[in-house]
């Protein structure tokens, strides 16, 4: 199974196969199928669901591909409410729970999707964006809980770490 975002183990080791690494696989990339790829810097893992990927983009763009055919089958793409964000446009990732897929915004909100379809389940601000406050790295999952902390050091914000529910988005 996978856990949390990609294919993890319980002691953070990360695995794959080399079969896992077909041309479909490789042609499901965001540049080969006419992603943003110059639109900043791809820091992320693609998360691997059966015979779904789920990756997201520096300037918060999530995308479902099937791996068998390579096409695209959703996007979503988040607008951001501040353009004060620590770090440069990144987003280093998605993780998976059940039904749904969550990513964190430079403009510090954590966002569940419909794994199905990416249409937005539940949208929470974590903290103030107009302080500086950001998240820039792929949430964490345990159990029924999400995981975020804040990024922002540089504008002078205390940073925390907020636990979410993952069916309801209640902190």
């Amino acid at each position: 199974d996978h856990l949390s975002s990609g294919n993890r183990t319980r002691t953070s080791w990360w695995i794959t196969t080399l079969s896992a690494l077909s041309s479909c696989s490789r042609s499901a990339s965001p540049c080969r199928a006419g992603g943003p790829c110059s639109a900043g810097s791809f820091e992320n893992t693609p998360v691997v669901v059966g015979n779904r990927a789920y990756v997201t983009t520096p300037f918060n763009t999530a995308i479902a591909y099937d791996l068998d055919t390579g096409k695209q089958l959703w996007r979503y793409e988040h607008k951001l409410g501040t353009t004060i964000y620590c770090c440069g446009p990144n987003n280093r990732g998605a993780a998976i729970h059940g039904p749904h897929v969550y990513m964190g915004t430079p403009d510090a909100r954590l966002v569940a999707l419909n794994a199905t379809t990416g249409e937005v389940v539940w949208d929470n601000e974590v903290a103030d964006p107009t302080y500086g406050y950001s998240i820039t790295h792929a949430p964490l999952v345990v159990d029924n809980t999400v995981i975020v902390g804040v990024s922002g050091g540089e504008y002078g914000i205390r940073g925390h770490v907020t636990a979410y529910d993952a069916v309801t988005g209640k902190q």
